[in-house]
C-alpha cells in the first residue's frame, strides 16, 4: 500500500496534533483533516485517498453536535461499504469496535487495519509499518 494522500476524520483538536505528529515522524506530508462524517464522506466520493484514520466518536454532520453513544466512524464506515467506497482504514479512538462492529465491517468486505488504537506510538509504528510494506512493493 502506497501512502500518497491521507484522510483524517477528527473533530478534537488535541488529538489531530498527535495524528500530525506521528505524520511528521514518518514523513506523511500529504493529508487532509476534516471533522464530521458527511465531509469525510463527500471527500472519498470525489478523490482518491490510499489511507483513512479515523475517530469512532464525532459529528454526522458539520456544526451539529455529537450523539452521545453513538459510533458514528462505524456509522460512516458502513455507509462507504454500501457505496462500494473501500478504503484501507485505522481505527484511532477510546471508543472501541466491539466483535459485532467488526463482524458487520467484514461482511461487508470493509478493509480495517490492525486493532484500533488511541496510543500515538502504535500508530506511528503501523504509518512506518505501512510505509515499509509500500517501498518493499515498489522496489
Amino acid at each position: 500500500m502506497e501512502l500518497k494522500k491521507v484522510l483524517v476524520v477528527e473533530d478534537e483538536e488535541q488529538k489531530r496534533r498527535r495524528i500530525i505528529q506521528a505524520f511528521e515522524k514518518v514523513e506523511i506530508r500529504n493529508y487532509c483533516l476534516v471533522g464530521d462524517a458527511t465531509t469525510a464522506i463527500k471527500m472519498l466520493e470525489t478523490a482518491e485517498f490510499d489511507l483513512l484514520i479515523t475517530d469512532m466518536v464525532f459529528p454526522y454532520e458539520e456544526g451539529k453536535p455529537v450523539v452521545r453513544g453513538e459510533k458514528t466512524g462505524l456509522k460512516m464506515m458502513l455507509e462507504l461499504a454500501t457505496e462500494g467506497i473501500f478504503i484501507p482504514t485505522i481505527v484511532y479512538s477510546f471508543s472501541m469496535l466491539s466483535k459485532k462492529n467488526r463482524e458487520d465491517l467484514a461482511k461487508e468486505n470493509y478493509p480495517l487495519l490492525f486493532e484500533p488504537t488511541m496510543d500515538a506510538k502504535v500508530l506511528e509504528q503501523m504509518l512506518a509499518k505501512l510505509l515499509l510494506e509500500s517501498t518493499k512493493g515498489s522496489g
